[in-house]
């Protein structure tokens, strides 16, 4: 194999750390990098190739000569001291251009434990320049981010670097942005019920018109795949609802902490406005604790509330969470706008008192179900414990999720929207859950019953209970 008339493609897997962040580097140079690699001929039938967890396939093609191709890992981080930037692995894969074919290939890598896949881009560029283009990943779960990349990408990018002369490869990685990304929706590859179920991209046919649809959203630093648990409830609960049953579940992935909650929320709305909904087969939506927020303005601020039948809020603080208690999770949360927004003092934003200055446009027809956990003290190593101490000195005897108290979650003493009817009157449902469970595991299966049973009885119900 002449490697001299070989295409090189170096990939850097990465996380963007702000520089001073890390420890303090001493004089002695580096360890040579150590590789491991696989090689495999590639021909019409296509084939895939994994080393270390990451794979890269090549979909059949008759058009394609057989070839070796070379995939290499680079296993330790390194760092690329143009962009001051930590990668924790480089990939490598050097095949003809001939077995690349016009079919391209995808790529499969693991995903880092410590930052949701919401958060990874995928960007093409040159050894000077890495971040030059960006392309969406399309499709991803809870361990794996997989993109398909073009031969018309791929040349494109390797013509670009031989023009600079910047070297024999071009460098694609996967990174995480600390700036505003863009809110997506995502629906399941197959259904919520079966455990191999993936997310990808809506498609250009995916529409909301003459369908039952029910949405999630997570909540602050979670993704989308939390929410499984909470789509599959609610799926058992409209199939045992007469005419309810729904007929697909999306999942919206926002980036919360790098910009406002009314601006996530907006570009929600306005996704949602463009798969063509209709007020004759009216959504649902579901939302853990920031997300309940997101629907909220969008709803009342946004007009998704001609298309929405009701809202199931999670753990939503509906009035906000004190400064004292946000400072234990976000020391800098003042200057983090997704985190601001949550404040119930003022200090810092007005979301909360602009979301509660006037009664809901569609207050009379849009039923708000709201839910509150009451399990704090386990809450995030000791988080929870300390929230609780932050609430006494504040006043409030009530019980919390180890965040969100439990009147701020369930406000049935607000009067600009209406309240979901439990039965007897009931506006309040409480469950022995942590902020973190009552909207993503849900606990156990028992509680998961209860909750189905619950919701159940709310979809049944078209009574509207005003605020005190």
């Amino acid at each position: 194999m002449n490697k001299g008339a070989l295409a090189t493609l170096t990939i850097l897997l990465g996380i963007l750390v702000v520089p001073g962040c890390g420890g303090g580097g001493g004089s002695s140079a580096p360890p040579a990098p150590t590789f491991t690699e696989a090689t495999a001929i590639i021909g019409t039938d296509g084939g895939t190739i994994t080393v270390s967890n990451i794979s890269v396939e090549f979909a059949p093609d008759t058009s394609r000569q057989a070839g070796e191709v070379v995939l290499r890992i680079r296993s330790e981080p390194f760092v690329k001291s143009a962009k001051n930037t930590t990668f924790q692995n480089g990939i490598q894969i050097i095949a003809e251009d001939s077995t690349i074919t016009t079919r391209g290939f995808r790529l499969q890598v693991p995903t880092a434990s410590a930052a949701p896949f919401e958060d990874y881009y995928f960007a093409f560029g040159d050894i000077k320049d890495w971040t030059s283009d960006f392309l969406e990943i399309d499709r991803i779960n809870s361990q794996y981010i997989n993109v398909s990349i073009s031969a018309e990408i791929y040349f494109k990018h390797r013509k670009a670097v031989s023009r600079n002369n910047s070297g024999l490869s071009i460098s694609l990685a996967v990174v995480r942005q600390n700036k505003a990304g863009t809110t997506k929706i995502y629906k399941p590859t197959i259904s919520v019920f079966d455990s191999e179920t993936q997310l990808s991209l809506l498609e250009t046919t995916d529409t909301l018109s003459e369908k039952r649809t029910a949405i999630v959203i997570h909540g602050l630093n979670n993704s989308a795949v939390d929410m499984f648990d909470t789509a599959q409830v609610a799926m058992r609960a409209s199939m045992n609802v007469s005419n309810q049953q729904y007929d697909q579940i999306w999942f919206v992935d926002y980036h919360d902490m790098r910009k406002g909650i009314a601006d996530s929320a907006k570009e929600f709305a306005t996704l949602l406005k463009q798969r063509n909904p209709d007020s004759a087969h009216s959504i649902d939506i579901y939302g853990h604790s920031m997300g309940g927020l997101i629907a909220r303005w969008a709803i009342e601020k946004e007009g998704l509330g001609e298309y929405t039948n009701r809202l199931f809020t999670f753990g939503t603080p509906h009035l906000g969470v004190p400064s004292r208690v946000l400072l234990r999770a976000f020391f800098d949360f003042p200057l983090i706008p997704g985190v601001r927004d949550l404040a119930s003092d003022g200090y810092f934003t007005t979301f909360i008192d602009d979301l509660k200055e006037s009664p809901s446009p569609y207050k009379d027809r849009i039923l708000y179900c709201t839910f509150a956990g009451t399990s704090w003290k386990g809450y995030l190593f000791g988080l929870g414990s300390l929230a609780k101490l932050d609430y006494l000195f504040l006043g409030y005897q009530g019980d919390i999720d180890g965040i969100v108290a439990i009147n701020s979650a369930v406000p049935s003493n607000l009067s600009n929207f209406g309240v979901c009817d439990l039965g007897s009157g009931s506006t309040v449902v409480v469950l022995n859950l942590d902020h973190s469970d009552i909207g993503g595991s849900l606990g156990s299966q028992d509680v998961q019953n209860q909750l189905i049973e619950r919701l159940i009885i709310l979809m049944n119900s078209n009574v509207s209970v005003g605020g005190g």
